[in-house]
């Protein structure tokens, strides 16, 4: 079975930056142009501002906005160019909130080896935050006093969501970067008639088996 892996580009979104001269600029680094509806990451993070969320209610932030019905721009995403496009829409889509403890079970959307790849999709988009970071013997946060008119301070920053390699068993980033005894040969391009089986198809071992190797 090849591997994509071994020759494969990355392709990413990316915000506009400074321009260096020509002489200083590599040709693999160039970026793109901010494309049509590209949200805003250029926040100011060294000030406070007021938010929606009711004063006392810092704890329900994400539960305020999700009832709230605010609409806001999807996030940038950056993915490698041998991901297909489908299988980084399956997971932003329908990933679970966490993969802690347990990996994929019996009636789940994402199968290990797609939760693997995940690794190499990552959103960025811009976030409020109710507190700073802080360690006082134990991690913790400073969470922002509430304006005068009784509402939530928060900070606006740029989130990355990467996420790590799973090696927490031998199901994830073991089963994708771990040395077999057969030699792998990688491919560029993602096979045309690429599909993401159904979670009826996931449920079956053998088809499953098969489809995370083809991932891999």
């Amino acid at each position: 079975m090849k591997n994509p892996f071994a020759s494969a580009s990355t392709s990413t979104s990316s915000i506009h930056l400074p321009s260096a001269s020509s002489s200083s600029t590599n040709s693999l680094a160039k970026l793109r142009s901010a494309p049509a509806g590209f949200p805003p990451l250029r926040h100011p993070s060294d000030s406070l501002t007021t938010s929606s969320i009711p004063a006392g209610h810092h704890h329900n932030a994400r539960d305020h906005y999700l009832r709230s019905g605010e609409s806001h721009p999807g996030p940038v995403i950056s993915k490698s160019s041998f991901v297909p496009s489908s299988l980084a829409e399956h997971l932003m889509r329908n990933k679970r909130d966490s993969a802690l403890a347990t990996k994929y079970l019996p009636g789940h959307t994402i199968t290990n080896m797609e939760g693997a790849l995940h690794t190499f999709v990552t959103p960025l988009l811009p976030i409020e935050i109710v507190g700073d970071y802080a360690f006082r013997s134990r991690h913790s946060m400073r969470i922002f006093p509430s304006s005068a008119d009784g509402k939530q301070q928060v900070r606006r920053c740029v989130l990355s969501a990467t996420i790590h390699p799973d090696f927490e068993d031998y199901d994830v980033g073991h089963a994708l970067y771990g040395l077999g005894k057969q030699g792998v040969e990688g491919i560029a391009e993602v096979p045309l008639d690429f599909s993401i089986p159904s979670p009826e198809l996931k449920g079956t071992d053998q088809t499953r088996q098969a489809y995370n190797e083809t991932l891999r």
